[in-house]
């Protein structure tokens, strides 16, 4: 297993240290985790300004072709950088055998003006795959929600929308990426939650993907 991060910045000194203790935790080796971002320059919050130096960085350490699997964050309009990494990582995988698949972080589909929910999929055309959760695998999931402990006050508003996961629906989801998605097109309808919260309208955001 590969985990690549293609954002960096100011937050790295603290949220990286967190993540590697728990992707070691999780048996992934440190030589596998690659900081692209921190290498590139890309820092949190502009990969969508910079997709062309991220996808480069990409493909000077990999091949797609050596992956049986890329799991990518959700197109689902909650962070303009999950959103930018994903399309990103599509055209990465473009042409090779691999399968794409995404998991959902939040996103503000069917939701009141400034609210979102949590780890649930935006409507989409292929099926959600489930892995049922017991009681054992529910708290061992929190305990790796606390091992970011730089992140308590950006998961408190997650809380509700996690433990629903985590305890009444029991299960973790992800999906194939549909081959046939029109990325021209919204991810839900209604206002995104970071056109409400970033100030970053769709239409910009994508005229800022498709820069050269």
């Amino acid at each position: 297993m590969s985990v690549a991060y293609l954002t960096g910045g100011p937050a790295s000194p603290v949220r990286v240290p967190e993540s590697e203790r728990v992707l070691v935790g999780l048996g992934v080796g440190m030589h596998r985790v690659m900081q692209l971002g921190m290498e590139a320059g890309i820092d949190d919050g502009t990969l969508s300004l910079k997709p062309a130096a991220a996808l480069a960085a990409l493909r000077a350490r990999f091949r797609a072709a050596d992956f049986t699997r890329i799991y990518l964050q959700a197109w689902e309009g909650g962070h303009p950088d999950h959103d930018a990494s994903h399309l990103i990582g599509v055209r990465f995988a473009a042409g090779s055998a691999a399968q794409v698949r995404e998991f959902p972080l939040y996103n503000a589909a069917g939701s009141a003006a400034g609210r979102f929910r949590s780890l649930q999929f935006t409507p989409g055309a292929m099926p959600v795959l489930e892995r049922r959760l017991t009681a054992e695998d529910a708290a061992w999931w929190r305990g790796l929600l606390a091992a970011y402990p730089s992140q308590q006050q950006v998961f408190a508003p997650m809380r509700a929308s996690i433990d629903w996961c985590l305890d009444v629906r029991r299960s973790c989801t992800h999906r194939q990426v549909d081959p046939a998605r029109d990325y021209s097109l919204r991810p839900h309808l209604g206002p995104l939650f970071y056109e409400q919260g970033f100030g970053l309208s769709f239409e910009e955001f994508r005229q800022r993907l498709d820069k050269p």
